[in-house]
This record gives C-alpha cells, sequence and structure tokens, in this order.
C-alpha cells in the first residue's frame, strides 16, 4: 500500500463548538479486528492533484448499511439520498485545499450556494431572499429506464414553491403536514426559522426569528434536501419503494437489491457544471455494495471490483490490509473515543449516581494500554483526545476542558479508583449491564471491562446486531442498561438535543442546572466569539460530571481507494451531507 493520508476528523468549525454523544454510531458495518500491527506509518499528506476529469465509468465502493427510506430529508445518516437529491447550499470547492474535510458539518467558511444562485440577507438580519439556479429539473427517471409511473415529477422545473413546500413540511409551517425524521431533528436544526414565502417561481424568501448574522449562517449550514409535494401524495407503502425515489440530484437511483447493491446512473438532466464548464457528474454509473464479509472486501479491493473501502470505522484487519497491493491508498483517520453511556435515568444503578463512583471506573481504566493494543498511533495529544476535549472551542484547542479535567480522564490509578470506591460504599464492587453494536469495537470494551474487574466492578457486555436495537436502550429512560457512546459533535442544535436536562436525544437524563446554562448561552449567543466562549464552559462542566466512561482514546481507522479512483481527497462521503456532491466530482480510469 502507498500514501498513506493521515485525515484526524477534528472539528474546527462555527457549528463544531462542545462535545457530545453520537447517540448510536450506527453508520458502520463490518467486523473490527486490531492488533499492534495496525499502527499507522508516518507520512506527510500528498499534494493533492485532481487531474483532468474523464467521464464515462463505473465506480463500485463499499457501502455501510441500505434502509428502505427514500424521503429526501431523512439525509441524516441516510447519505445516499444525496446523490439523487440536493439542498440550497453546498460544499465551495475552491476552499478545498484549506477544508481538508476534516469535519461532518461545514462552516459557513466553505459553504456556497447549490440550488441557490444568489442569496440577501436583510439588513437587520431578519430574513434571508434567495434566488435559484437556472434551469434546475426534477429528474426525468423515463430518461434512464425507470417506468414513468415511478416518475412522480416528470421532470418538471424546480420552483421556489418546492423550495419552501420543503421547509414548511418539516417545520408544519402553513398548514403542511409535518413528517417526522427518525434520524434528524428538524425543528431544532431549523429553530431560528419562522416562516417561508414564495416570492414568484425563482424567488424564495426565509424570515427568521432572531437577529443575529450568526443565526443565519447556522441555518445556511443546515442541508435540508429539496422535494416537491407530490412526494407526499405517495402512500406509505409506496414511499419505501425504491422505485419512486427522485430528486433534482446528480444521479438517479436505477437499481435495488437489499443489503445488496444499490446503483445510480448519472441524471442526464443535471444542472451542474465544474469550474471549467464540465458537465457533472463526471462517472456514468456508481454502485454502492453492501457486505460484512472483511474477506470478500479485500478481495473485491484487489479484483478490481471495488475501487473503495470508505466507513466511519475500521473494515478490514491489519493482517488483510497488509495484502493489499501498492495500487491501493491507504487513508488514516481518527474518530470518537468509544465510550460508555451513563445512565441516570428513572432507574439507575444506584453506583453510577454517585460522581466519585463514576471519576474511580475511569480511573480504573488503563486508556493507554488499549490504544497500543489497538494499534492506535497519535501525533501528538491533540489527536489522541481528538473528541475529550477538542470541540470545547471551535479551535483545535483544549480550551474547553481543564487540566484537572483531563487528568481525571487520562490517569491510570487503579490504587485510586479502589480508595474512592470504599470511601463511596461501593469497595466490594457493583455490576451493570452495556449493550454495544457488534461493528463497534467490542474488544476495546472487554478490556476495560478486564480493568474495572481488578477493581470489583463487573461491565456485563451485550451485543445487538443492529444499531436501532442498541439505541432502544439508550432511548429508554426507565432501562438501567447503558450503550455504547462517542465524545464528539459538531451541529450546534445537538449540542441542546444531548446536553439539555430536557433534550430529546438526551441518553444520560441527567438534571444539571449548570448545564443547562450553558445550553442557553450557546443557543442565544449572537457572535461566534460568545458562542465559542459558552461551549467552552458547558465542556468543561459536562465532563467534570463523567457522564461518559471512556474505554480507548480516539480510535483509528483506515480506508482504501485504489488507483484508479481520481478527483479525491479523502473526503468522507460517509460522514458528510454532501455524498452527491463529492461523488459527481469524482472519476475511475
Amino acid at each position: 500500500m502507498k500514501n498513506l493520508l493521515r485525515k484526524a476528523l477534528a472539528i474546527a468549525t462555527v457549528s463544531a463548538m462542545t462535545i457530545s454523544l453520537a447517540a448510536c454510531g450506527g453508520g458502520s458495518a463490518a467486523t473490527e479486528e486490531a492488533s499492534s500491527d495496525a499502527a499507522a506509518t508516518e507520512a506527510e499528506d500528498p499534494a493533492f492533484d485532481a487531474g483532468t476529469p474523464v467521464s464515462g465509468g463505473t465506480f463500485s465502493t463499499y457501502w455501510s448499511e441500505f434502509y428502505n427510506e427514500y424521503d429526501v430529508s431523512a439525509n441524516d445518516n441516510r447519505n445516499f439520498v444525496d446523490l439523487f437529491s440536493e439542498s440550497l447550499w453546498g460544499i465551495n470547492w475552491d476552499n478545498r485545499e484549506e477544508l481538508g474535510f476534516k469535519t461532518a458539518y461545514l462552516d459557513i467558511n466553505y459553504i456556497t450556494g447549490n440550488l441557490a444562485k444568489e442569496w440577501e440577507m436583510a439588513d437587520d438580519y431578519s430574513s434571508l431572499t434567495v434566488t435559484l439556479q437556472d434551469g434546475v429539473t426534477f429528474a426525468d427517471k423515463t430518461a434512464v429506464g425507470i417506468d414513468e409511473e415511478y416518475d412522480i415529477y416528470g421532470g418538471r422545473a424546480l420552483t421556489a414553491a418546492d423550495v419552501k413546500y420543503s421547509y414548511d413540511r418539516v417545520m408544519g409551517f402553513d398548514g403542511v403536514t409535518q413528517v417526522q425524521m427518525e434520524q434528524t431533528d428538524w425543528p431544532g436544526s431549523l429553530s431560528m426559522l419562522e416562516s417561508v414565502e414564495a416570492l414568484d417561481d425563482s424567488t424564495v424568501k426565509f424570515n427568521f426569528n432572531t437577529n443575529t448574522e450568526l443565526d443565519i449562517q447556522k441555518f445556511m449550514c443546515v442541508m435540508l434536501n429539496i422535494c416537491g409535494p407530490e412526494w407526499d401524495e405517495l402512500t406509505d407503502e409506496q414511499k419505501t419503494n425504491w422505485h419512486y425515489a427522485g430528486g433534482t440530484g446528480a444521479f438517479i437511483l436505477t437499481n435495488y437489491v437489499n443489503d445488496n447493491t444499490m446503483t445510480f446512473t448519472a441524471n442526464p438532466s443535471y444542472w451542474a457544471t465544474d469550474a471549467d464548464g464540465n458537465a457533472l457528474p463526471y462517472l456514468s454509473e456508481i454502485n454502492l455494495v453492501h457486505t460484512l464479509d472483511a474477506a470478500t472486501m479485500t478481495s473485491s479491493i484487489i479484483g478490481g471490483e471495488l475501487q473503495a473501502l470508505v466507513a466511519n470505522n475500521e473494515l478490514i484487519s491489519a493482517d488483510e490490509a497488509s495484502t493489499l497491493p501498492d495500487t491501493v491508498n491507504t487513508y488514516s483517520y481518527y474518530n470518537d473515543c468509544p465510550a460508555v453511556c451513563i445512565k441516570l435515568g428513572d432507574n439507575p444503578v444506584e453506583a453510577l449516581t454517585d460522581i466519585n463512583v463514576r471519576k474511580a471506573m475511569q480511573y480504573a481504566i488503563d486508556l493507554e494500554a488499549i490504544s497500543e493494543y489497538k494499534g492506535y498511533t497519535y501525533a501528538d495529544d491533540l489527536e489522541k483526545n481528538i473528541n475529550l476535549f477538542l470541540n470545547g472551542t471551535g479551535l483545535n484547542t483544549a480550551d474547553g476542558c481543564s487540566e484537572e479535567t483531563l487528568a481525571e480522564y487520562t490517569t491510570y490509578d487503579p490504587e485510586l479508583a479502589q480508595q474512592l470506591l470504599d470511601e463511596a460504599g461501593y469497595g466490594d464492587g457493583f455490576e451493570f449491564d452495556v449493550y454495544l453494536y457488534e461493528a463497534q469495537p467490542i474488544d476495546s470494551f472487554q478490556l476495560a471491562a478486564e480493568y474495572l474487574s481488578k477493581v470489583n466492578i463487573t461491565m456485563n457486555i451485550n451485543v445487538c446486531s443492529t444499531p436501532p436495537e442498541m439505541s432502544a436502550h439508550g432511548a429508554d429512560r426507565t432501562d438501567p442498561a447503558s450503550m455504547y457512546g462517542s465524545i464528539g459533535t459538531d451541529k450546534t442544535n445537538a449540542i441542546i438535543n444531548i446536553f439539555r436536562s430536557d433534550g430529546v436525544m438526551n441518553n444520560v437524563f441527567q438534571t444539571n442546572d449548570a448545564i443547562d446554562d450553558w445550553c442557553d448561552q450557546i443557543s442565544g449567543a449572537a457572535t461566534l466569539e460568545d458562542m465559542v466562549a459558552a461551549a467552552a464552559g458547558l465542556s468543561e462542566e459536562y465532563l467534570s460530571q463523567h457522564y461518559y466512561m471512556l474505554v480507548s482514546y480516539a480510535q483509528q481507522y483506515n480506508n482504501y481507494a485504489s488507483d484508479s479512483l481520481k478527483g479525491w481527497n479523502g473526503e468522507k462521503w460517509t460522514q458528510y451531507y454532501f455524498a452527491g456532491d463529492i461523488l459527481s466530482r469524482i472519476w475511475v480510469e
């Protein structure tokens, strides 16, 4: 293998303001087998040279999970939706080198118009008026062989009324029935939005309930894909039929075999071009291939059946990776400190309600040894603790976590752990249950359990076959069982949803007025500086409470891509809301 790219998935954005739980980590799959041999070799990122685009060709890549859900607003954790639909906003490719795509949710500095051609803020920031791109149409699916009965839009033009409808339906505005997305809290993401007006066929006006530029910037960073009212005229059964999937995106879904393959064909009427005027997308076809078998993944990329293995976790073992030829490039990422969410709900494990017990549990686990066993290597402490304290500010610093609190997470001291347990009245130990999704680093949790057993604590590990099965335990405040979590978020609204005592995604179910106050300060911030300061305060308060027990430092995992894949700089199409934007600009040779 060659060209090892180290891409720490750091958070350095306007929207990345604090730490949090990524509720289920459910966009990943496949087994994880790691050893000390998995350590990455240090290498400088090679200069990115996109080369000259070549039109045509088929690109096939591993895809972690399939869903029978085709509502364009389901794009949170349903990245394939972004291939056939798109939003007003997109990636500013002029900033590609500077950006480096090290975060999932881009800030305003890296956002530009997509379906939005021009936009203007009111002087008092009470509204944003958007002019749509010329010549945008919903895909004519009959042009790629889809029967007319499934082509609900018939290739008609996109209008401002469609944009208004798309926002109205997720917010419940103007008499439109509100849609509920299991994975996405659109009202939370768009809390600054008060109403939407279609001024004419190509102009839409967004009215806000705030008066700060920061809130408009947040609004522009929310990637809501656009549909027309025809979609909601379908029955529930029709909405789970892949044939009806449609939008204005670069590709059209032309075949779907559940948990096997999704095929997307280039949209022949797609409106966008690259900076040189070349028609997008470059590819003629994309195949998203699902498999849980690491040996099949390895042989497929060696044999050329797949051109990429890209996911949010380790897909193949170090031994399997060592068999890959030099024509396969390795991209190394850092993401998520795997952790146990401590449940403080209606029926908690009594011992876990004591903060000194929670501190003792962390002191009892040797994170350094577990990370070394896993083969994780780090250039510096920032990389090592990437999701522990980094997100306390938006600036890649540790300002959101005091040295004392950081030491409580990173110091291995089993004697102190036992002392704290004795003082709390739990010197003889206790037990609790943890639920994990099978694609998560189970061995890290097993090692953590061994360390806990040395101070008489029994952590029973239950392995779930699907993320929803795991998440069901986390979402039930009457269930004392804890679940896998990861510290780190990069969406401002997620801060409120996850951290507040009444947050809809809060799986700790704590009651903490100080945390709620910091959340209020973040949501009410008028400037980026105010938000960063409040986020740092929230990080310190939340971390100091030890609501999560880390089982290793940041996970290192590798993705792989064939030399034949061009125009790609390691951007994680599995991580971003921009899968269509990214994949429309790659090609194969």
